[in-house]
């Protein structure tokens, strides 16, 4: 559609073009072919009327055009201010309800609620008014008078030339072949699929910003699921869970895994209102970790949007920990294979303690302190194996 829009007003173009060499007083505006061809039948005929001297002269149209151009300047930046305000408004009015939400709550401020709501009318007052700035329609009619000025100040430029008759016979020859094309303009289909197009695309934006509220809440349930499952052998686990409502909440905003709790307040209990549950323990930090990094895993796992090699690298996971809460690192692990697969997920541990006191059944157990080293080198090699390589 654009190629032929871009066609189409290519044709109009030249069509003017050839009629300025002409003299004539007609302009082709691509719906009147008639009166063209009725114009150049009339010069071929002889039967054409005398032009008539232009009542504005160049430097006349100049000025208005000059004059049409401020004028649209100034009100374009009054427009974009209106907007500015709009904005501002709008982002005060949002503070406004949150603040009014905080008040309500709390009847020591019912003095402060009146003077809110006044400034929220004020403010809905402020945005009604820049909304019919900018829906103005005065802009419009001033850019088509500028147009049209534009378009007389193109037709006065053939006033300065002399063409023979050789030039007029061609252009007459060229304009009747564009007339003779068939070429329609899709400016108004385009104009409203380039709209709905825009539409769409803020659409999208606002989805890509959003969020996905299904999502958060699995992978938070299975978070929650994860560290439950180390009840029966984690005190620390236990004692979290006996907490009215307790379960773990993954915050997008900060990118955080939130333990919450449903609030002991009498007044906020009756709408089962979740507050943040604070814990201080190292243990029960690193426990919740491990459940954030397995539960992602999960997610990435199941998605399969992105490629990514499944692979968890611990390392001193059990520093936290006494020897009672240490198993309940085994527990989770063992937990999150059931829903992952044993066969999706590969885990590396490096620690000081042995894989029982974890409660940990790994594949595969190396001792990596020996007499001879004492950590993790990939490219070490003993003199003896070094003597073999030789």
């Amino acid at each position: 559609m654009e190629r032929d829009s871009q066609k189409y007003e290519f044709i109009i173009d030249q069509v003017n073009a050839n009629l300025q060499k002409l003299g004539g007083k007609i302009w082709y505006t691509g719906s009147n072919p008639d009166d063209v061809k009725a114009y150049i039948s009339s010069l071929v005929e002889m039967q054409n009327e005398e032009r008539s001297p232009d009542k504005r002269n160049i430097a006349d149209l100049e000025v208005m055009y000059n004059n049409l151009s401020e004028q649209i300047k100034v009100y374009e930046n009054n427009t974009a201010d209106a907007k500015q305000f709009e904005s501002g408004n709008k982002n005060r009015r949002k503070l406004l309800l949150k603040l009014q939400e905080l008040v309500d709550e709390n009847i020591d401020f019912d003095y402060l609620v009146q003077p809110l709501q006044n400034l929220l009318e004020d403010v809905d007052n402020t945005i009604f008014f820049s909304n019919y700035l900018i829906n103005d329609n005065t802009i419009k009619e001033l850019k088509k008078q500028r147009e049209q000025i534009k378009t007389e100040i193109r037709r006065n430029d053939a006033r300065f030339k002399i063409y023979n008759l050789e030039e007029k016979s061609k252009s007459i020859a060229l304009i009747k072949e564009y007339l003779s094309l068939e070429v329609v303009s899709n400016d108004d289909i385009i104009t409203e699929k380039k709209k709905r197009v825009k539409r769409i695309r803020e659409e999208l934006k606002a989805l890509r910003n959003s969020d996905d509220l299904h999502k958060i809440d699995d992978l938070s349930n299975f978070v929650t699921k994860l560290y439950y499952s180390a009840k029966d052998i984690s005190s620390v686990v236990s004692d979290d869970i006996q907490q009215n409502g307790f379960e773990i909440k993954y915050l997008k905003k900060g990118n955080i895994l939130q333990p919450m709790i449903f609030s002991d307040d009498s007044e906020a209990s009756r709408s089962q209102k979740r507050v943040n549950y604070y814990i201080g323990s190292m243990a029960r930090h690193t426990l919740i970790q491990l459940c954030g990094y397995l539960a992602f895993l999960k997610m990435l796992l199941e998605n399969n949007r992105y490629p990514i090699i499944p692979i968890l690298v611990i390392d001193h996971v059990s520093k936290p920990f006494d020897a009672k809460n240490s198993k309940a690192i085994g527990k989770i692990l063992s937990t999150a294979y059931e829903t992952i697969g044993k066969e999706n997920l590969q885990t590396f541990i490096f620690d000081d303690e042995d894989f029982e006191k974890l409660d940990i059944k790994p594949d595969y157990s190396e001792n990596l302190f020996t007499d001879s080293k004492t950590g993790f080198n990939p490219f070490f090699f003993s003199s003896t194996e070094e003597d073999q390589t030789e």
